[in-house]
């Protein structure tokens, strides 16, 4: 048994690796710290109530920007000061960091108290708080191949190339499961941990159009059945809203349904023929149910979302989000199609809508590529097995000796 310590981010991204890892190597004690600003209290609670963890909550730190800087750097020192008390007082024996500006405190605090460091991307892209980590580190896990191209080959020598790692019910899921409706396509529209604005406007947006032009349609958009929406808490009610104007407002006679309760709704429109369920929710921790029956998934291009959709091959289609730190959500979202051809890539502008004809045409295109009996891609299996070995054993001449390494 070691005592590990987590620096997790705000987000989701940079939250469930951790609690892959937690869920999956549970013979460890551990120990979350995360910023005040965390989107992942529910999941902490759920951790702490399940496996051997416990909790610090710290001021979040945002680089050394000459923005407040002074500020900054006040958080920065009393942030490395708490956890290096913390790593004394747990008897911590190995720091892991998952990114963002929050995980710099805790990678000099491990250095500070000589404990080893492992930090650990979700990106394609090496984000700038890894890349500073990366010169005391004394271990660095890259998602793909490609991030290599993005750090310097000074520390190759201590890379390796780990998928990110999922929450634990992706791998129990048989290799053969899927509850996709074989008579009818389902869409699910997801905008990650803290919803995606232009996501949702696009769904709405796309309803208006499936539901006032039925009649002209193709028959791959005449097959769509149901449309799921996970919105964020922030977009629900304004979703929820645009959606009750909508069905009942349409410049058709539409019959529908309605049920409503405090964070989902689920409409059940009937147009022409054809019956149609929509259902918008503010988010889901068990996302593995809307991926099995989804046909194509519209999202993101999040490290942890497009790790989900390759290892669940599913179809998709990625609309990066315009204003991530150095585009990242865009290298991610290249280099997951060149891994399955059934993902399609769209860039969003910035200050623009996403390009909705654009959109109608690989929408249709990604119809005709559906296959219903899709399995699991286990290339991209996350092998806690021996990221326990990297944990458990100690220095530079067992990574080199490790046969899987990237020089």
């Amino acid at each position: 048994m070691r005592n590990i310590l987590f620096s997790a981010g705000s987000t989701g991204g940079h939250f469930y690796p951790a609690y892959s890892i937690i869920q999956n190597l549970n013979n460890n004690k551990y120990f979350l710290i995360l910023p005040i600003n965390s989107v992942n209290v529910s999941q902490v609670s759920e951790l702490e109530a399940k496996y051997n963890v416990t909790s610090f909550y710290i001021k979040p730190f945002y680089h050394f920007y000459l923005k407040n800087f002074f500020s900054n750097i006040s958080v920065f020192f009393s942030d490395v000061l708490f956890i290096a008390n913390l790593i004394d007082k747990l008897s911590i024996d190995v720091v892991i960091t998952l990114g963002s500006s929050n995980s710099i405190p805790a990678g000099f605090a491990a250095k500070l108290k000589n404990k080893k460091l492992i930090i650990m991307e979700q990106n394609v892209l090496v984000g700038k708080a890894n890349k500073l980590l990366a010169n005391i580190a004394d271990i660095i896990i890259l998602p793909f191949k490609e991030s290599l191209n993005y750090i310097n080959k000074i520390y190759h020598n201590k890379c390796y190339i780990f998928p990110n790692p999922l929450r634990k019910e992706f791998y129990l899921i048989d290799s053969n499961t899927s509850n996709l409706d074989k008579g009818g396509i389902n869409l699910l529209f997801i905008g990650g941990s803290l919803g995606a604005k232009s996501i949702s406007n696009l769904a709405i947006k796309f309803i208006d159009f499936l539901l006032s032009n039925n009649n002209e349609f193709s028959n791959e958009l005449q097959s769509i059945k149901k449309i799921s929406i996970i919105c964020g808490k922030k977009n629900f009610n304004d979703v929820k809203n645009d959606l009750i104007k909508l069905v009942p407002n349409n410049k058709r006679n539409l019959n529908h349904d309605k049920f409503l309760d405090n964070n989902k709704m689920i409409f059940k429109v009937k147009y022409g023929n054809n019956d149609i369920e929509i259902i918008i929710l503010e988010y889901v921790n068990e996302i593995i149910d809307f991926y099995l029956s989804s046909d194509i998934v519209i999202s993101r291009a999040g490290g942890i979302a497009t790790t989900e959709i390759l290892y669940l091959n599913k179809n998709a289609i990625l609309i990066p989000y315009p204003y991530a730190a150095d585009d990242h959500q865009y290298y991610n979202a290249i280099t997951v199609s060149k891994y399955n051809p059934n993902i399609d890539v769209i860039k969003e502008e910035k200050n623009k809508e996403i390009d909705f004809n654009l959109f109608i045409s690989k929408i249709k295109e990604n119809i005709n590529k559906i296959n219903k009996n899709n399995n699991i891609n286990k290339d991209f299996s996350f092998d806690f097995k021996k990221f326990e070995e990297l944990i458990y054993n100690k220095g530079k001449s067992y990574i080199k000796a490790n046969t899987n390494i990237i020089n």
